[in-house]
């Protein structure tokens, strides 16, 4: 039986691309990086400094990790929850589900962004020193100790090869 559902974001919970393409574009501009968009989209899931590496950018990670996030918070308005997601969160705690997040996104936007449908969640695990980020299955063994389940119990709900990689590492049920 299920007794938590972790679910990845961005593409999940989340359709955040309008704000990324924004973010993105305004980040190269102010940083003079020529990295199209396509490029850095096909990456998203790993932590945003994995993906500046992939793309070959070995400097000044710090400040232009800053500048997406002052980028990605000024266009928050971007963002719209996937349809009927807060009722089915909603049905699930009624169900005496546990609800976690697991996503490369930062805390302060998570929470942020979590705010906004008052669900109880019993988790939300963003990119952190003590555990690595995804494909890594550090952050969803850790959301589900903190759930206190045993791991065929919970389930982990992504959109991404990545996300699907983070339940095979931590040997998770998956749905995609």
């Amino acid at each position: 039986m299920i007794k938590l559902i972790v679910f990845d974001l961005d593409g999940v919970l989340i359709d955040s691309k309008q704000n990324m393409l924004i973010s993105w574009k305004k980040t190269c501009l102010k940083h003079n990086i020529n990295v199209p968009f396509n490029n850095y989209y096909n990456n998203i899931g790993i932590p945003f400094v994995k993906i500046l590496e992939k793309l070959n950018i070995f400097h000044k990670h710090k400040i232009i990790e800053s500048t997406y996030k002052k980028e990605s918070i000024k266009n928050f308005q971007c963002i719209k929850f996937y349809y009927d997601v807060k009722n089915v969160l909603l049905q699930l705690n009624k169900k005496g589900i546990l609800l976690s997040i697991l996503t490369s996104k930062d805390r302060e936007r998570t929470i942020k962004i979590a705010s906004k449908l008052n669900i109880n969640f019993n988790s939300i695990n963003s990119p952190n020193k003590k555990f690595r980020g995804k494909p890594s299955g550090d952050q969803l063994l850790n959301a589900i100790s903190s759930a206190n389940v045993d791991l065929n119990e919970a389930i982990y709900v992504g959109d991404t090869n990545i996300d699907h990689q983070t339940a095979k590492k931590a040997k998770v049920k998956y749905v995609h």
